[in-house]
C-alpha cells in the first residue's frame, strides 16, 4: 500500500474556532437539542453517565483504595458506576445518545492514526519555546451506529463527548453545554445537539463572508469553518492527482491564534482542537472520494500575542492559510 506525505501549516484564528464546539447555541442555531448521553455495553445497557477519559479510572483507583479518601462511604457507593473510559488496545467504548427523540448507539474505536507517535505542542512567546508537551492521544474516536450501515462517528471524549454523528438523515454536531464539568458527570451532564444544516445565517449572507468578519461569542458558523480547512486540504490534493491513488497521508502542522487560546482557555484549547482534526480525518475517509486519506497531526504550536499580529490576519484566516 502506497503512502504519500505532505506537509501543511493550518493556521486557527479566533474567527475560525469560535465557529467550533461552543456552548452558547440558541442564537446561531435554528433547531437544536438538549441531552444526557451515558456510557454503556456492547448491548446498549447502561453502565454510567461517565463519559470523559480518565475519568473512570480515577474513581475506579479510590474503589480500590478507599483510604486516600478518607474512606467516606458515600463515595464508595457511586464508585461502581464509574468504570473507565479510556480503553485498551482494541477495546471499543460504547455510547448512546439520543439525537432529535432517536436513541443511537455509538460504537467506537480509538483514533490511533490521528496524532503522529512523539507530536507535541509547543507554547512559544516573541518566536521563542516556553513549554513543551506530548500531545495525549486517548480521547479521539472514530467508529458507527449500531444498526445503522451507512453511519459514522468521530468524537472526542477529552472533556464530555464533542463531535460529529453522520447518517442518513444528516449530519449531527454533538458537545457539553458547560466544558470543564468532568467532576460532575456521575450524575449526568448536558450536552447539546444540532444539525449541521442548523446553523444560522444573517439573511442573504454568503458561506465565504464569515471569515472576513470577528465572529460572536459561540458558534458563528461551524459549517464554513470545517469547509475551510476540507477546502485547503483538498487544494494539496489536487496538486499531487499525478500520483496513484491509493492510502496516503496529510501531515498537518497547526499553528493556533493566541485569541483562540485565550477564548477557550490553556486547559481546553488542546481538546478544541483535536476534536475538529478528528472530525476533518472522518471526513476525508468519505467513500465518495475514492481514496483513504489519513489526516495526522505532527505538531502543534500555540502562538504568542506579538506573533499572532504579525503571522496571522486578523478577521481572514483563510488569507492566514496561504
Amino acid at each position: 500500500m502506497d503512502c504519500m506525505y505532505l506537509l501543511m501549516c493550518l493556521s486557527l484564528s479566533q474567527v475560525v474556532l469560535e465557529q467550533i464546539l461552543a456552548a452558547e447555541t440558541q442564537e446561531k442555531l435554528s433547531e437544536y437539542g438538549l441531552i444526557v448521553p451515558f456510557s454503556t455495553d456492547s448491548h446498549g445497557r447502561y453502565i454510567s453517565h461517565v463519559l470523559s477519559a480518565g475519568s473512570g479510572s480515577k474513581n475506579a483507583a479510590a474503589t480500590e483504595n478507599p483510604s486516600a479518601l478518607g474512606n467516606r462511604r458515600r463515595v464508595a457507593r457511586s464508585a461502581p458506576e464509574m468504570p473507565s473510559v479510556t480503553p485498551h488496545s482494541g477495546q471499543h467504548l460504547f455510547f448512546n445518545v439520543t439525537v432529535f427523540g432517536k436513541e443511537l448507539h455509538l460504537r467506537l474505536r480509538a483514533n490511533r492514526r490521528l496524532v503522529a507517535p512523539g507530536a507535541f505542542v509547543e507554547w512559544q512567546e516573541d518566536f521563542e519555546e516556553k513549554a513543551k508537551e506530548r500531545i495525549h492521544r486517548d480521547c479521539v474516536f472514530t467508529g458507527d451506529v449500531t444498526d445503522m450501515p451507512d453511519a459514522s462517528v468521530a468524537i472526542s471524549n477529552c472533556d464530555g463527548l464533542a463531535g460529529l454523528i453522520r447518517t442518513d438523515n444528516g449530519e449531527f454536531f454533538i458537545e457539553p453545554l458547560e466544558k470543564g464539568q468532568q467532576d460532575a458527570e456521575v450524575k449526568g451532564r448536558v450536552h447539546v445537539v444540532y444539525r449541521r444544516s442548523a446553523i444560522k445565517r444573517e439573511k442573504g449572507q454568503r458561506k465565504e463572508d464569515f471569515h472576513n468578519e470577528v465572529a460572536d461569542v459561540g458558534i458563528a458558523d461551524l459549517t464554513a469553518a470545517l469547509d475551510l480547512i476540507e477546502h485547503k486540504l483538498s487544494e494539496s490534493e489536487r496538486k499531487r492527482r499525478h500520483a496513484k491513488k491509493d492510502n496516503y497521508n496529510i501531515e498537518v502542522l497547526l499553528a493556533v491564534d493566541d485569541s483562540v487560546v485565550r477564548f477557550h482557555g490553556k486547559e481546553h484549547v488542546q481538546n478544541y482542537v483535536l476534536t475538529l482534526m478528528n472530525i476533518v480525518d472522518e471526513i476525508y475517509h468519505d467513500e465518495s472520494l475514492g481514496t483513504d486519506i489519513n489526516i495526522v497531526l505532527v505538531r502543534m504550536i500555540m502562538v504568542g500575542y506579538r506573533q499572532s499580529i504579525s503571522l496571522i490576519e486578523r478577521g481572514n484566516p483563510s488569507r492566514s492559510l496561504e
